[in-house]
């Protein structure tokens, strides 16, 4: 329950972190665009990993789920830290 908690937390502080960004992010003539992709992608990546999340829970075990996890987490805060001075 507390994980669920804590998944719950970060992703709306991600969620509005990331729109925050967004409006800052680009020109007034892009920012329709993009906030049109940045409103679909989310939901195209949840009904997505919602689909594969069966089939993938079946065929590998938590251990290897986990370092999958982890990796994209290291991936994403690499990531960050490169741009970091653009933010």
């Amino acid at each position: 329950m507390l994980t669920l908690l804590f998944i719950g937390i970060f992703w709306s502080l991600s969620y509005a972190s990331g729109s925050a960004l967004l409006t800052k992010s680009y020109t007034a003539d892009e920012r329709q665009s993009a906030r049109g992709k940045g409103e679909l992608f989310p939901v195209l990546g949840l009904a997505l990993g919602s689909l594969t999340a069966g089939p993938f829970s079946e065929y590998i075990n938590w251990s290897a789920q986990m370092f999958f996890v982890l990796m994209f987490i290291f991936l994403t805060m690499i990531m960050v830290m490169i741009d970091w001075k653009k933010i």
